[in-house]
């Protein structure tokens, strides 16, 4: 199996129902969602791997230098894509399993820090 990282590959993330994640009042949603894409400078070809979203409340280093199994860990949720094209959307929604919390549904209400890393 060949692995193919992007380096340098820049992700757009938004958050398409905030009112959950952020604790605000709002009309009834499904729960949060993060809508991922890619620019063509980033591939002009569809990519396969894995897609992970990285949450953290703590401002001392990368989301993503944050996850570990051990201590002290921040949240990450991650699907697997195939044929990911520039300029489409992937959604991370409350579907999507995560650790250390299952669900984005579970996330506390807060202000986080959010990066997106396709491997």
């Amino acid at each position: 199996m060949r692995r193919r990282f992007l380096r340098g590959l820049t992700l757009s993330v938004v958050l398409a129902a905030p009112a959950p994640l952020l604790g605000q009042a709002g009309p009834a949603l499904a729960g949060p969602r993060f809508d991922i894409r890619f620019p063509v400078s980033g591939s002009s070809t569809p990519v396969d791997g894995r897609l992970l979203l990285v949450l953290s409340n703590d401002t001392s280093a990368e989301p993503r230098f944050q996850i570990g199994d051990i201590g002290e860990t921040q949240l990450i949720f991650g699907i697997d894509v195939e044929g990911w094209a520039a300029g489409k959307a992937k959604s991370i929604d409350t579907k999507v399993f995560g650790y250390p919390i299952d669900r984005l549904s579970g996330v506390p209400a807060g202000r986080y820090r959010v990066q997106a890393l396709l491997n």
